[in-house]
């Protein structure tokens, strides 16, 4: 069964593995929450900012008596894409269809996703009040669950 970090890695790989690219066919950076990162370059130039968010669980079954009940656990991944500003808000969604078509519907032994959707614009912003003028952007919100037994 899955931990809150290999349900949060297993989606990382996924996505680090999906070849991201952007309108020019250059691969994309990928930043994770948290974590330390290079400044952004002097130019801007497209990059994905994920955020990992894990919501209540549930409890789902009993198992073999104490320690092995199924715990299922949800959460959210919202990937902001970023593009330079005036290069066009279809830059940013291509970005964002991208890492829909990777996750929507996907499954392997730690993640299920269960819904991937597009929002076009700045219908969502990070947290902690970025200043990123120089950048439009567009996100894809994934909502997927894993289950612990405990």
């Amino acid at each position: 069964m899955t931990t809150v970090t290999q349900a949060r890695l297993a989606l990382r790989a996924v996505m680090e593995n999906g070849n991201i690219v952007d309108g020019a066919n250059n691969p994309v950076p990928l930043r994770w929450q948290n974590e330390p990162e290079a400044d952004l370059p002097d130019e801007p130039a497209p990059f994905v900012y994920t955020e990992f968010l894990v919501e209540s669980g549930v409890f789902v079954e009993h198992g073999r008596g104490r320690g092995y009940n199924r715990y299922r656990n949800f959460a959210r991944a919202v990937s902001w894409c970023f593009v330079p500003q005036d290069t066009g808000l279809d830059q940013a969604e291509l970005i964002a269809n991208q890492i829909a078509n990777l996750l929507r519907s996907y499954k392997d032994a730690a993640i299920t996703c269960e819904q991937a959707d597009v929002f076009p614009g700045d219908s969502l912003a990070p947290a902690g009040g970025t200043n990123l003028g120089n950048y439009a952007s567009a996100a894809c919100e994934t909502t997927l669950f894993f289950d612990l037994v405990g």
